[in-house]
């Protein structure tokens, strides 16, 4: 199933198996999005393919799983849903190679 069938049906929460899926998918990525804001004091950014298909009640969820026995609680403005889809984590990949080419003209 591709993520265009399984957000739509997903959404219209028929599905107990596909909100199971979907939770525990939440679930693992507020345990890496604690881990990361333990070692990094920055803001998270969910890019990627999967990045167009959370809503707002999603992200509530991620907060409450992460600042769940957290000892460096997350606010909503520090989780921010990437815009240019699959491509955000290529794009900042390059950004590198950018500045790195930029300075040398």
């Amino acid at each position: 199933m591709t993520a265009k069938e399984f957000f739509p049906l997903l959404r219209e929460k028929k599905s107990s198996h596909l909100t199971q899926l979907w939770e525990d998918y939440l679930i693992h990525l507020a345990f890496a999005i604690k881990n990361i804001n333990m070692i990094v004091d920055a803001p998270i950014i969910i890019s990627g393919y999967l990045a167009p298909f959370f809503t707002e009640e999603d992200i509530q969820i991620l907060l409450k799983n992460v600042n769940s026995a957290s000892p460096f609680p997350l606010d909503r403005p520090q989780i921010l849903i990437g815009n240019h889809g699959q491509y955000t984590p290529a794009i900042g990949a390059a950004l590198f190679y950018v500045d790195q080419f930029i300075r040398s003209v």
